[in-house]
């Protein structure tokens, strides 16, 4: 074993949310990653090497090692990995972390959170043991189980380490699981294996953040301080949104056992096919270039695709929180208590197309095209507490009508499978 595939050499771990590439008014691309509130700007040689760690080492889980990094040949030798490297880490977008070292282990983890950039399909009878992942309608990768619930939970914790603290103590009861009931066994157990979604883009590591009881207080009552009011009369129809995070199917030795979509916290269980397809028609629907969210479209669309009586489907995810059909001053309240989360990594845009950015895996695998106003929902929405609080940032809730045309975006981007809402995050 040579010294830059012993388990106790470093590993280097990319971090950061991909937004993909730009073109300045000189026709020179630029490559934009997000961490924190930064978004930071890259030479393409540079992403080259960002984009090369995420990269699990050939044959094996560990991710890439500097002397792995020194021997691949990136772009035929014309990129200067090491420099590129040292570029990297200066700027905070590399970790360097000695896995075999607890405190290395732990230290990383409470300063980063694992989030999801794709969905998850779920597993099936033939091979109940992975969860496959897709990015739209594009299978990317598969993960175990504990993986797959790490994925799922992250959003909603302040860090990887108090998401693994959590789990761990379901994961201790199961005897084939137990040896993961720490959260420092846990954490060593993700990190060993994470290289394989983030190759794939289907998460990536943010800064750690504070959850709060004053910020989710006020994430909540935004709506009370909210400039944007509506009559007292006002009974309009404000849109049908679906919420929630697909979590994925789970099959069991006799067939589907159920669905599962995360909000918040809790684990909601969609109990058949018709269920979930009447779930995903209420998210909207595209239809001759217009977006369709008329209660009465959406039942019609679902009947279309098989569902039986999908109006009682409809009427029973709006009593359960998975749909959302605000009218009059409901509008509000739900976007001071729900949220918006990103999926997909970011493409770029091309110097031919001014105006449209792609999202997708990698260069290679576009899953769908924003407007800039979408694109800048995209881009920013997840950094506010709150629906409302992301309005208010972006200057779009001076009004009852001006809010609602920003939920239009979200809902667009729902509907691309560009991001999901949830509600807001409370400690």
């Amino acid at each position: 074993m040579t010294r830059a595939s012993s388990p106790d050499v470093p590993v280097l771990i990319p971090l950061g949310q991909p937004l993909g590439k730009i073109f300045e008014s000189d026709d020179e691309a630029h490559y934009q990653v997000r961490l924190g509130s930064e978004v930071y700007r890259l030479s393409m040689a540079e992403a080259a090497v960002w984009l090369q760690l995420h990269a699990a080492r050939p044959g094996t889980l560990r991710g890439m090692d500097r002397g792995l990094l020194a021997a691949l040949d990136i772009d035929r030798g014309a990129i200067d990995s090491s420099r590129g490297l040292e570029l990297l880490l200066e700027l905070g977008l590399v970790a360097e972390v000695q896995l075999g070292l607890p405190v290395a282990r732990d230290s990383f983890a409470e300063a980063y959170r694992l989030l999801p950039l794709q969905t998850c399909i779920g597993n099936s009878e033939e091979a109940s043991d992975v969860f496959t992942l897709a990015a739209g309608d594009q299978r990317t990768v598969g993960v175990d189980a504990v993986l797959r619930q790490v994925l799922v939970s992250g959003p909603t914790e302040a860090s990887l380490d108090s998401c693994c603290d959590i789990l761990s103590g379901a994961l201790s009861v199961a005897p084939e699981t137990a040896e993961l009931g720490t959260g420092q066994a846990l954490v060593e157990f993700v990190l060993g294996r994470v290289h394989g979604p983030l190759s794939a883009h289907a998460c990536y590591f943010d800064r750690a953040i504070e959850l709060s009881l004053a910020t989710a207080d006020a994430a909540r009552e935004s709506s009370a301080t909210a400039q944007v009011t509506v009559d007292e009369d006002d009974r309009t129809e404000y849109g049908t949104y679906g919420v929630g995070y697909l979590a994925g199917a789970r099959h069991g030795r006799f067939g589907l056992t159920g669905i599962d979509v995360r909000l918040g916290r809790e684990m909601a269980e969609l109990p058949d096919v018709a269920s979930w397809l009447t779930w995903s028609y209420a998210h909207g629907f595209y239809e001759d270039g217009r977006l369709q969210d008329d209660p009465a479209q959406i039942i019609e669309a679902a009947g279309r695709a098989g569902v039986d009586a999908a109006a009682g489907h409809l009427r029973h995810l709006s009593n359960t929180g998975l749909v959302q059909q605000p009218d009059g001053a409901e509008v509000i309240e739900m976007a001071a208590t729900h949220r918006f989360e990103p999926l997909l990594a970011g493409i770029g845009a091309t110097p031919d197309e001014p105006g449209t950015f792609y999202l997708g895996v990698n260069a290679d695998q576009v899953v769908t095209a924003l407007t800039d106003a979408e694109y800048e929902v995209w881009r920013s929405a997840h950094l506010s507490e709150s629906l409302l609080l992301a309005a208010k940032d972006a200057g779009r809730a001076d009004s009852v009508a001006d809010l609602v045309d920003y939920l239009r975006d979200v809902q667009a981007l729902t509907v691309k499978r560009a991001g999901y809402l949830d509600l807001v995050r409370t400690p």
